[in-house]
Order: structure tokens, then sequence, then C-alpha cells
């Protein structure tokens, strides 16, 4: 690989990572307005049928491009490529058509499943999303195996803007127009679909673009292919393998979310609970789900940032910078997360009364933020196996994390209400982390815990921890307003606790520091703070 080849990759893939965290953002942010203006009840409505979305388009906008991507690049000859790509868009068709047929066939099924016949609505609208999902692989597929990320980057915020405008106009009609919550959950699980029928645009338009500049040198499938294409059965399958392990790994928390779909609110009925008090408790149950998602941004933006050059490593058996990237990886990662975690759990009673009201279910949600630790430790070591193209593993240890959580969730949430579904998925996902750390070299798990970075770690976040809860406790109960701007502030107060105690303890090397979006300042600053002692 050339050094301008290189160049554009690794800036296609920061492109790629900015986009993603963009949407990522949207996707968290504009659900604590639309709970504001359609409660609870509106709100669980809504977040039944969320993860049936969230993993259509997981499909659509990241494993099934990734594939195409992966075929476009391996098939040697044009003339094969064009007629594999062809078939593979068949393949795809016949995808989105399971889903499409699968969505208006078993909506009655999937929402009697739930415990709610009137959710049927929202999955027959969720089930049109397979007909733009070979739209949106093959489009996204065909740009990434061209190394050009900014048609990809783009269709991806524009759905999310298009999904999310739409979802917060409906949530404003409905409030006027006095909706039912099942007709307005209907209507703004729409935005998904004009959303992805905006990325497709944005796709086509491009495409278009790109094909007036540079004319086909030959037409599409003409002449001898030199090697075999792969039969519809063979992509049938490698499809459903290999793309259905990409999706257990991009959308693990959706398919926990999708378990407590079909067991909370039914278990909680089913315990003695009427329906109306199930579907308040699990609405408030889902308000984690967004600030579970801004807490794993920066982890994830630094797993994306270091997994090039992990698998550059790896490629160039560099054994001592792979192993030495690896461990950065994984404690800035566990570090970040952590910090995140404990500063949320403590700022919960502000957090929760600011952005939603009331305190209501605080302490279920103050459980449901130790995922945030747990799946950055998880992406973390599987990116290690990954770049060591040992995929394998990873997919085995999710699926071992999706069964205990589905194993024990009904169990959990009869004995204690949506806590037990929080401690339940913090279970599952403990399992699958033990199973992937397990899987990484001795060696790499030795470098994790040398130098006591377990216990600097634990210093670090129980003196940050404190203060912040501190703060909070003699903060006392005030209005929305005024929970915000604390919650703020006492954000601020931790950070600068966090950095200091991080610098006194050592917890990070310098190598690591600088690896941080803000590394280069924070070494000086902490300088300067030595300097004056």
């Amino acid at each position: 690989m050339n050094a301008a080849h290189s160049k554009r990759l690794m800036r296609g893939a920061w492109i790629l990572s900015v986009a993603g965290l963009i949407a990522k953002l949207l996707s968290a942010v504009y659900r604590v307005p639309y709970q504001n203006l359609v409660g609870n009840t509106g709100f669980y409505v809504y977040q039944q049928i969320y993860p049936l979305y969230g993993i259509i388009m997981t499909m659509a906008l990241t494993a099934g491009p990734v594939f195409v991507a992966k075929v476009a690049v391996t098939t040697p000859d044009l003339v094969t490529r064009q007629r594999t790509l062809k078939r593979l868009a068949g393949v795809l068709a016949i995808w989105g058509g399971v889903v499409f047929i699968g969505g208006f066939a078993g909506a009655g099924i999937i929402a009697s499943w739930m415990g709610d016949a009137r959710l049927a609505p929202l999955v027959r609208v969720v089930g049109c999303m397979g007909l733009t999902l070979p739209l949106l692989a093959m489009g996204r597929g065909y740009f990434q195996a061209q190394y050009s990320m900014t048609e990809t980057a783009w269709s991806q915020v524009v759905e999310q803007v298009v999904r999310v405008g739409v979802i917060l106009t409906v949530a404003v009609i409905a409030v006027h127009a006095s909706w039912s919550h099942y007709l307005t959950g209907t209507w703004a699980m729409t935005g998904g679909v004009l959303g992805a029928l905006a990325a497709a645009a944005v796709l086509a338009i491009s495409w278009l673009r790109q094909r007036a500049k540079r004319p086909r040198l030959t037409d599409f499938g003409a002449g001898q292919a030199r090697t075999q294409v792969p039969s519809w059965s063979h992509l049938m399958w490698q499809t459903f393998s290999e793309g259905g392990a990409l999706v257990l790994y991009a959308a693990i928390l959706l398919i926990l979310q999708l378990v407590d779909s079909f067991t909370v609110a039914k278990s909680l009925v089913e315990s003695g609970m009427t329906m109306s008090a199930a579907e308040n408790l699990k609405g408030i149950y889902d308000r984690g789900q967004p600030m579970v998602q801004l807490g794993l941004v920066v982890a994830t933006a630094l797993t994306q940032s270091l997994l090039p050059p992990l698998s550059g490593a790896h490629q160039q058996h560099a054994d001592h910078t792979f192993t030495r990237t690896g461990t950065v990886l994984v404690h800035l990662s566990v570090a970040v997360s952590l910090l995140a975690t404990v500063g949320l759990c403590a700022e919960m009673p502000l957090l929760n009364r600011g952005l939603f009201g009331d305190t209501d279910g605080t302490l279920v949600l103050q459980v449901y933020m130790l995922i945030i630790a747990v799946t950055a430790a998880i992406n973390a070591c599987a990116s290690i196996l990954q770049s060591q193209d040992l995929v394998r593993v990873p997919t085995i240890a999710i699926l071992a994390g999706v069964l205990v959580k589905a194993l024990v969730n009904s169990y959990f949430v009869h004995h204690w209400q949506t806590a037990g579904a929080s401690w339940a998925t913090v279970l599952g996902l403990g399992v699958t982390m033990m199973v992937i750390y397990l899987a990484l070299d001795p060696l790499i798990r030795r470098r994790i815990w040398s130098g006591g970075f377990g216990w600097r770690l634990l210093v670090v976040a129980a003196g940050m921890g404190a203060v912040v809860w501190t703060g909070v406790t003699l903060t006392g109960t005030v209005g929305r307003v005024s929970a915000v701007i604390w919650a703020i502030l006492w954000a601020i107060v931790g950070l600068i606790v966090a950095v200091a105690l991080a610098a006194w303890t050592g917890l990070f090397t310098r190598r690591e520091v600088l690896a941080l979006p803000v590394g280069a300042r924070i070494l000086r600053m902490t300088k300067h703070l030595r300097k004056g002692e």
C-alpha cells in the first residue's frame, strides 16, 4: 500500500468516524425532547419498536456496506466484480423483501409477543425499512470500496437529520392535536423510512455525478469474466453468516434492548402490575438509553481512532507495536468509560430531574449506567481480536451474553422490576466481556494490568465520584433549569478532579495521554501545575 493510498484510507476512516459520532449524538439527544413532549407512556411506545428499527438500519448502514465493499475489493477483475455486485444486489433485495414481508405479515404476532397488540402498526412501518436496505447497503458499499467516504458520511448525517426532524415535528403536532400515544409512535416511526429514502437519494445523486465524470470503460457485465461468479446460494449464506456477525457486533445494545421489548412490560403485567403502570415504568427505564449512548461517544471515538494503527501493526507483524497500541486502547476506553459511568451515576438525581422533569427511577438508571463501562471494554477488547482477524470469538461471546440476558430477564423483572432488567443487561454484557477478555493474548492481558493500572483507576474514579456525589447531595432538590445548570457545573468539577487525580497517580503514560483528543493540552496543563507545586 503506497503512502497516497494509505493517507486516503486514513482520511476516509476519519470522515466516516466523525459522521458516525454526529449521527450517534443526534440519535441520543432528540429522545429527551421527544420524551418531554409525549411523556413516559409515549416514550415506552416508541422505544418498544426502536430496537427493530436500529437493527435494520445497522444492516443497511453498517454491516451491509462493509460486506459489499469487501466483495468489491476482493474480486480480482472488473467484469467478475460487476456481475458479482449485480447478483449481490439481488440477494440484498431478497433479504430486504424478507424484512418487509415479515414486518407486515408478522406485525400482529410480534406485537403480541411484546404483550401489546396496539404496537402492530409501528411494526408495519418499521417493516417498510426493508425496501431501503438494498439501496443503502449497495450505495454505501460502492463508495466505501473506492475509499470515497464523503458520500457515505453525508448519507448517514442526512438520514439522521431528516429522521430526527420528522420525529420531533410529529411529537409537536401530536401534542396539539391530542393524538393517542400509538398513533404518535406510528407517525414518528415514518421518520426512519423518510430518513432512509433521503440517504438513498444522496447516494444516488453522488453516483450519477460520478458516473457523468467517469464514463464506464465497459458495459455492465459485458465481456468475459476471469473468475467464477459466486452462486446465489453462496451469496445468501455469506450475507447471513458474515453480515450477521457484523450486525451482532455493531448492534449488541440494540439486541439487548429488543430482549427488553419482548419481556419487560409483559413480565411486569404478569407480576400483578396494571398495563398502564407497566408502560409508565418501562418508559422511565428507557430514559437510560440516550444517556448510555452519550456516555459511549468518547470511548467509541477512541476505539475508532486507534483501530487503523492496530490493524496496521498486525499486518506488518510488528508485535511490540501491536501489544503497546492494544494496551493504550484498552486503558483509555476503560478509564474514560468508567469515569463517565461514575459521573453519570453521581449526577443522576440532577440529570433525571433536569432532562425528564422528575427523579423517578433514579436508582434503576444508575444501575443502567454500568452498561457504559462494560460495553466500552467489550468494544476495545473485541477490536483487538478483530484486528487479528479473530472474528469468531466476539460473535460467540455476544451470542452468549444475549442468551444469558434472555434467560434471566423475565425472572429478574418479576423479582426486582426494571432494576432487574438493568442487572440482567449488565450480567449479559459481563459474560460477553469475560469470554472476549480471556481470548486476548496473555501478553496483552498482563500489559493491561501492569504498573498498577487497576488500583490507580479505582483511586481516580472513587475520588471523582465522591466529590461529585457530595456536591450533588449538597445541591439538594432544585427546579429543572437549575438542575441542568448544576449538573453541568458538577460535571466540570468532576472533570477537573479526574484530570488532577490521574496526573497525581500517574494513571496514564505520556503516549496514552497524547492519544486523547486534547492530550497535548492536558500534558501542558499538568506540567504547569507541577511547576507551581
